[in-house]
């Protein structure tokens, strides 16, 4: 472990010449190796990106089924144990969906736009996000943008003048977000809150009339969906 995680604080990973040292670790992997391996044929990318109906739709329709059992079960579930399974499957379910989403919005799930658009926004009502919302933030910003200051508005760091600005509580709030238990509440108000559900017009360049309706359609969501069904 000391060979691994020494005091020399070396980078992980490092260019030998020989290969890649990978944590102690000797890949011995050249470059022209890697490239050959992440080569495809054209026949190859035409397979990976080829897009389907139905098993697109086959893959939301069984996640959001999941989501749908798990949690409405979870509500009227007697046993406390099926409830805390029920509850698991809910929340994984809501991850899956999250990805169904992704896919969809990059219009990667199916090779219609229409499609990929509702049930975009479907999959990501069980995150309350707001599709378009989504699409600006993440298609529009993060992909065209990675990384770059004033422009990639997830996680963005402060320069040490611009921390050391800050006020005592705001330091706080700084360095607790960048914690792990941090995440959940950083993702809640600074992302979700601000970028996603309920930005300032300036932030968004003003608001479209879709992002009212998508606006529409969520609020639409958090009232009916937690209604408790009839017995």
């Amino acid at each position: 472990m000391t060979a691994l995680f020494g005091a020399s604080r070396q980078a992980a990973v490092e260019n030998t010449g020989h290969g890649v040292r990978s944590l102690g670790v000797v890949i011995r992997t050249t470059f022209p190796e890697v490239k050959a391996r992440m080569s495809f044929t054209r026949e190859e990318l035409r397979h990976l990106h080829r897009r389907s109906i139905v098993l697109g739709t086959a893959i939301f329709l069984l996640d959001f089924s999941g989501f749908a059992a798990g949690s409405i079960g979870a509500v009227l579930a007697q046993s406390a144990l099926l409830q805390l399974g029920l509850a698991v499957l809910a929340g994984l379910t809501i991850g899956a969906l999250h990805l169904v989403g992704h896919d969809a919005c990059h219009h990667n799930l199916t090779p219609n736009r229409w499609l990929n658009r509702a049930i975009g926004t479907l999959s990501f009502l069980t995150g309350l996000y707001r599709y378009n919302l989504r699409e600006l933030a993440h298609n529009r910003t993060h992909h065209r943008f990675t990384n770059i200051l004033g422009r990639d508005y997830v996680w963005e760091p402060l320069t040490p003048r611009q921390y050391r600005r800050l006020s005592p509580a705001a330091k706080l709030r700084y360095r607790v977000y960048r914690t792990f238990a941090g995440h959940f509440w950083y993702s809640l108000f600074e992302f979700w809150l601000k970028k996603l559900f309920f930005p300032r017009p300036s932030e968004i360049g003003g608001y479209r009339r879709i992002y009212y309706v998508d606006l529409a359609i969520v609020t639409a969501w958090l009232i009916l969906w937690p209604l408790k069904p009839p017995i």
